[in-house]
């Protein structure tokens, strides 16, 4: 299997040090919960036309063949000080592996100085070579595309291993594979690096920071290697293995918290009976077991956020929304217009 190249990125003017791009998001919100929302809502921005997008975390110990190929193939050269050494001299690693499916995956030129057409993809420089990208997707979440910085961030050695498929041309794919990190700048043979690096192929422009993904039958067979979850024939979208995951509170507190946090923030992709177009498949998984996730069949609150939505779509479109929901939180759900007066405008319905 092939061997990747390592490019860290040395400081030039203006850059910003590793330290400081994992603290964009601030530290308001706990790991677990900012984890499966940055990462959720940009699966959600990634969703194909017509498909019901799916996303899946998955709590795993890599097998040993697994830390074989990240220790001789991605990461065989790596700086000997940092904390991704010391975590793949251990006998294991704990990894989350998050992907999504059913999404365009991570298109785009695999260059940070490309021009492209205004609806032209830029995903995957977005996500892997660039802090500050402003989404691509109209009504999509977030503003200038620091979320990312979340996964950086859960991950004790500021680790990705990123493995996505896109669709190039009608019934044709391509597979990339590629790892970063992002973690506090260093110095080494007298040269001080901003944290931010790369493991793929080392680009020929000249560019001490230029690095290139892997690609096709090489993509696969690392892809492959190294994740649990691969893709069918006509799959696309994105898989991404954060290694050494950033336990504080330890594993199943963890769990718990991400767990929690899918009603917390994507209860309304859940809503049973609701168009393709709203609806989002998501799941836990742990070592190999799936976890329940709570729904409005559990919780009182969530029935009524439910209830609530389907009476304000009812009276938006009564044609094309489905029957409430026939629960006691349905009975006593009131829909109100709220008007703007000056102008006069109806800003839109709410339930109560």
């Amino acid at each position: 299997m092939m061997t990747l190249d390592w490019v860290a990125k040395p400081f030039g003017a203006g850059d910003i040090a590793g330290d400081g791009t994992k603290k964009l998001l601030g530290t308001s919100v706990a790991t677990p919960s900012l984890l499966l929302r940055e990462t959720a809502q940009n699966s959600w921005d990634a969703r194909a036309d017509g498909v019901i997008p799916e996303y899946q975390m998955r709590f795993r110990t890599l097998s040993q063949d697994a830390l074989e190929v990240l220790r001789d193939s991605v990461f065989a050269t790596a700086n000997p000080a940092s904390e991704l050494a010391s975590a793949l001299a251990g006998e294991t690693i704990e990894a989350i592996e998050i992907h999504d499916r059913g999404t365009s995956g991570l298109g785009g030129p695999t260059n940070n100085d490309a021009h492209v057409g205004e609806d032209a993809s830029t995903n995957y420089r977005d996500f892997v070579l660039t802090v500050g990208a402003p989404r691509g997707r109209s009504l999509g979440g977030g503003t200038y595309g620091f979320g990312k910085s979340a996964a950086f961030r859960a991950s004790s050695c500021g680790t990705l291993v990123i493995w996505t498929r896109i669709q190039t041309s009608p019934g044709q794919f391509e597979e990339r594979f590629i790892a970063a990190a992002v973690t506090p700048s260093f110095q080494m043979d007298e040269k001080r690096y901003t944290g931010q690096q790369w493991w793929g192929l080392r680009s020929d422009e000249g560019q001490p920071s230029a690095v290139q993904p892997v690609l096709g039958e090489d993509a696969h067979a690392l892809g492959s290697a190294v994740f649990e979850r691969g893709f069918d024939d006509d799959q696309t979208g994105t898989s991404l293995l954060l290694l050494a995951p950033a336990f504080d509170d330890g594993r199943q507190s963890f769990i718990g918290e991400a767990c929690t946090a899918v009603p917390v923030n994507l209860w309304a992709k859940q809503v049973s009976g609701q168009a393709k177009n709203r609806t989002m498949l998501i799941s836990v998984v742990v070592d190999g077991e799936p976890v329940h996730i709570p729904d409005a069949a559990d919780s009182r609150v969530l029935a009524a956020k439910q209830a609530c939505l389907e009476a304000v779509r009812a009276t938006q479109a009564p044609d094309d929304a489905p029957e409430p929901a026939a629960s006691r939180a349905a009975a006593l759900v009131s829909v109100a217009e709220i008007w703007c007066r000056h102008p006069k405008t109806l800003v839109g319905p709410l339930g109560l």
